[in-house]
């Protein structure tokens, strides 16, 4: 069957052609509204103390004054502890001068480690541009200050220290 017979305005480009029924599909799509504001992330669970908005609160057991939320810790099935308390040299270490005013340099030293992965060459027996191709966990590794005098050399054991 001829489209022209079925629908004349198909033809031309008027307006009142059929539309596909992807462009349907897109016009649903673009016919909702951008933003979605919820408000405030200011309700709290009573159990575990944890921050939602008011509308993903548990309908069914909530009144519009008390919201109960449940996708936290289940309405208090699960409890996590408290962490233990950091040692306290590890706090101190933390509120040194010296630390907040050097910590650059102490991060640009480990620049100088090596890097460690399973680097896989077949890729590049082929032509093509080249590939570098690793698998498995990525790791820098730093050693001592000076080699082992029986294993000697293994990685690059530099440091820039900067005076």
């Amino acid at each position: 069957m001829d489209v022209r017979a079925k629908w004349p305005a198909a033809s031309s480009s008027s307006s009142f052609a059929p539309r596909s029924c992807r462009s349907q599909h897109l016009d649903f799509f673009f016919g909702l509204p951008q933003y979605v504001d919820s408000g405030d992330c200011s309700c709290v669970c009573e159990f575990c103390g944890a921050y939602f908005w008011y509308v993903e609160r548990v309908a069914k057991f909530s009144t519009p004054t008390h919201p109960r939320y449940s996708h936290c810790c289940w309405d208090g099935g699960v409890v996590l502890p408290y962490p233990p308390a950091f040692d306290p040299n590890f706090v101190a270490l933390y509120q040194n001068v010296s630390l907040i005013k050097d910590i650059r340099a102490y991060n640009s030293m480990f620049s100088m480690t090596s890097f460690g992965a399973n680097v896989d060459h077949t890729v590049n027996e082929d032509r093509g541009p080249y590939v570098f191709k690793i698998s498995g966990q990525i790791s820098h590794t730093i050693g001592s200050l000076s080699p082992d005098p029986v294993k000697g050399l293994r990685f690059l054991q530099l440091y820039l220290f900067d005076t």
